[in-house]
């Protein structure tokens, strides 16, 4: 499969988002880790704590929109996947100016839940309608859409529900990271023809690798979690 003429349809373009959505799976289980254990009565916390998580949103996605805005030299299709790609940075970018306006007292710790749930919403109906280029990558990009929203109905589904679906929302959301790397490899690296309904049939099993390679590492974070704070919450 060739690479468009730049933004994100090309190996760097789907590694570099599928990093950054791990650092902000992995950044909300170090939330876990350092904050005392939610007990019932308590009210909705923040999805994130810190500083540092809103502004590698802006930073990240920022430097994700600036990367997307497509080049006169682009084909038509390139255009609107580079429109496309750029929408859902923007969302996370407004995910990130939401968590800021909370550390200064002026949204809801619920707003935090809502933007970003959101923005994750806005990555799945973009890659679920994605225009694709052959079967492959239909199927590659259909299971990554319904990954992102999954990870956004979990994330806004907390803010009501509380901490008990805290450990699958960032399960969906670390597997939702590394699914969009790993696609990186397989529309760029692997070698699979995108026509063959072979490749097809290797994208489901590297599917359900990703998920219980996903599910490992959560189950392990958790563990240490349980450890580190021996009264927490039995989820």
């Amino acid at each position: 499969m060739g690479e468009m003429l730049g933004g994100g349809g090309t190996y760097v373009g789907h590694v570099l988002p599928g990093i950054a959505l791990v650092v902000l799976a992995l950044a909300w289980v170090a939330d876990d880790l350092r904050r005392p254990s939610v007990r019932p009565g308590d009210g909705p916390r923040p999805l994130h704590d810190g500083p540092l998580v809103p502004w590698f949103k802006i930073i990240a996605s920022s430097l994700g929109i600036w990367f997307e805005i497509p080049g006169r030299e682009w084909y038509p299709m390139d255009i609107v996947m580079g429109w496309q790609h750029a929408t859902v940075h923007l969302a996370i970018l407004l995910s990130g100016i939401t968590d800021l306006l909370h550390r200064s007292g002026r949204l809801p710790a619920r707003a935090t839940h809502l933007a970003f749930g959101g923005a994750l919403t806005v990555g799945g109906a973009i890659f679920v309608g994605h225009g694709n280029h052959d079967g492959m990558s239909t199927v590659a990009h259909l299971l990554l859409g319904l990954l992102f929203l999954l990870s956004g109905l979990l994330v806004v589904l907390q803010a009501w529900v509380g901490p008990s679906l805290r450990r699958l929302g960032q399960g969906a959301l670390l597997a939702t990271g590394s699914w969009l790397a790993a696609i990186g490899w397989i529309l760029f690296r692997s070698g699979w023809d995108p026509a063959a309904m072979t490749s097809t049939g290797w994208v489901w099993v590297a599917f359900c690798w990703n998920a219980m390679a996903a599910a490992v590492v959560l189950g392990v974070l958790a563990a240490v979690a349980n450890d580190s704070h021996p009264a927490a919450d039995p989820d």
